[in-house]
């Protein structure tokens, strides 16, 4: 363990949100991830979310016929076969095609990872998003972590996510080092902030415990970089309602740490600014929308698209609206996809 803490490249600078599509990132960000359900798998079982706490998960989603998913190929197996020695999983979806494609696709590629087809649109529903590929980084607490285009997939992203699945390998932690390490996993940053320094000041801390100790602070302010770039980069998109969202997740993350002055400055900011509770309302009202709706139901989408629709025009131009916009065009095409199967 000492070995990967002290290997670990944890990158702590600011991640460049604007190069990694924050949109699709802030959309499912923090929420439980759930498990991934396919008509048929290759090389594998069906994986259990649950049974994979602890590691890094990451979910691709991949059509075999589109030229925007096939130009990724490459990136997609390199991934698959990437982080050997790390507690690492990739599960790869195909959507968009018949069985017959999926199973062509596994043998052209020569994947030996976990793929499944998702014939029912069952996983495309649980992990929603509007353009294929798209990838999910699942964190070693079950969270999503990350959603967006493969290609502004990162290595600092998923070394994030490695130090993090440091805090949940229990039986390897040093025993002073559990306290701080649990009160990290569960983000309770106030608490393992005061227990690292402990660890760290203390003169009988072996270097496994300070390495440790050292991780989490850098933890600890990596998780703020990002949440409050995310924050910042929808403000200055007058995406308020996902704004508010970043800013109520980080107040309750870093209470008692030196961070939360920052934190309670942003959210000041965004309280004077009459405009922010009526778009964050919008967003809420749309999400209703989008998680009701069953993509693989000819009735759900078409009821979708005239809410959608609805919508749009009672919030226009606003962030809301044009991402009420986006869905209708996605579901559209889901339901243009539905009805030509029924032809067939």
């Amino acid at each position: 363990m000492r070995r990967a803490l002290f290997g670990l490249a944890l990158t702590i600078g600011s991640v460049l949100v604007a190069t990694m599509a924050w949109a699709d990132i802030a959309d499912r960000l923090d929420e439980k991830a759930k498990d991934v359900s396919c008509s048929t798998w290759w090389n594998g079982d069906a994986p259990k979310l649950a049974k994979l706490k602890g590691r890094v998960v990451v979910v691709h989603f991949h059509d075999p016929n589109r030229i925007t998913s096939k130009a990724f190929e490459e990136k997609v197996k390199k991934l698959a076969r990437a982080h050997a020695d790390q507690p690492f999983t990739f599960i790869e979806v195909i959507v968009d095609c018949d069985e017959v494609d999926a199973k062509s696709y596994v043998a052209r590629s020569g994947a030996d990872w976990l793929v499944g087809w998702d014939g029912k649109g069952d996983a495309a529903s649980a992990y929603p998003g509007s353009s294929v590929p798209r990838t999910y980084v699942i964190g070693p607490d079950g969270l999503v972590a990350w959603h967006a285009h493969i290609a502004a997939l990162k290595s600092d992203v998923l070394e994030a996510q490695f130090a993090r699945a440091l805090f949940f390998d229990t039986k390897a932690l040093p025993k002073k080092a559990k306290n701080a390490a649990k009160a990290a996993r569960e983000y309770r940053f106030g608490a393992a902030v005061a227990e690292a320094q402990k660890l760290l000041a203390g003169k009988r801390s072996t270097p496994e415990e300070k390495a440790i100790a050292e991780t989490i602070i850098k933890e600890v302010e990596r998780y703020h970089a990002f949440q409050a770039n995310v924050a910042r980069a929808a403000m200055k998109d007058l995406d308020w309602g996902v704004a508010l969202k970043r800013v109520e997740r980080m107040e309750d993350v870093y209470k008692g740490t030196a961070l939360e002055e920052q934190v309670a400055a942003v959210r000041k900011e965004l309280d004077a600014n009459p405009r922010v509770a009526y778009v964050a309302e919008a967003e809420r009202l749309m999400g209703l929308i989008i998680d009701k709706t069953d993509v693989r139901k000819k009735r759900d989408l078409e009821s979708a698209i005239r809410e959608l629709t609805a919508f749009a025009d009672s919030y226009a131009n606003t962030k809301p609206a044009e991402k009420a916009r986006s869905w209708m065009t996605d579901f559209e095409k889901r339901l243009a996809a539905l009805e030509k199967g029924k032809q067939r």
